[in-house]
């Protein structure tokens, strides 16, 4: 390529791509281990405040669905990949709350009943990846895509201070597996969305206190 033909802008931006130069970082495990606690808790602010839209069945309602706790477990980082760091989250739990209304035929009669529940979520896990690079001499940070991996292994919800409690809570069983399955479902959406939002940011907290090579 000629670049004298070219117009002078085009020929520098011709001329920075040609000449720049990407690599991996070397980072010691005490500061990717500090990493991944700043990471796991930046994305434990923003899951606590998830909440889930208006859900209905054939013999419920359930809606105002929110977390108002997401509590970290176990937290480790690993190497899978040459510049790219896999984040795990073991162990987490949540809790959560929704307003319901549900209808059940018992015998000759139907049961209608409508107040609020409580739900915990245990042995999540959690889990994405991050690469960690250099772009002519200065550090990068960015969250590759669709890498997110979220399950939540136990889920309970039950409702309190009502009549009929058992029956009430035999009602709510019919779609307590439907709320866990929107909950996990939600959590990978919203980890993509905080890493995407949040770049900038992300990119000063994780890589301002680290002593990074190249």
């Amino acid at each position: 390529m000629n670049l004298k033909k070219l117009h002078p802008f085009v020929a520098l931006l011709v001329l920075i791509s040609a000449t720049a130069t990407t690599g991996c970082l070397t980072v010691p495990q005490n500061e990717l281990d500090e990493l991944a606690s700043i990471g796991a808790n930046f994305l434990k602010g923003y899951l606590a405040q998830l909440s889930i839209p208006r859900q209905k069945g054939s013999n419920y309602e359930a809606w105002n669905i929110k977390l108002e706790s997401f509590n970290l477990g176990a937290i480790s980082i690993k190497q899978p990949k040459r510049c790219q760091f896999r984040i795990c989250i073991k162990g987490a739990y949540l809790r959560a709350r929704a307003d319901w209304k549900a209808w059940k035929k018992i015998w000759f009669f139907t049961l209608r009943k409508s107040g609020s529940l409580r739900a915990s979520g245990s042995n999540i896990d959690l889990c994405l990846t991050i690469e960690l690079g250099t772009r002519n001499g200065r550090p990068y940070f960015s969250y590759v895509p669709k890498s997110c991996y979220a399950n939540i292994g136990k889920f309970d919800a039950k409702v309190y201070n009502t009549s009929l409690k058992w029956i009430v809570n035999l009602i709510i069983n019919l779609f307590e597996k439907r709320i866990r399955d929107k909950i996990e479902d939600r959590i990978c959406p919203a980890v993509e969305s905080a890493m995407t939002k949040n770049v900038a940011k992300l990119n000063q907290q994780l890589l301002a206190n680290l002593h990074l090579r190249g």
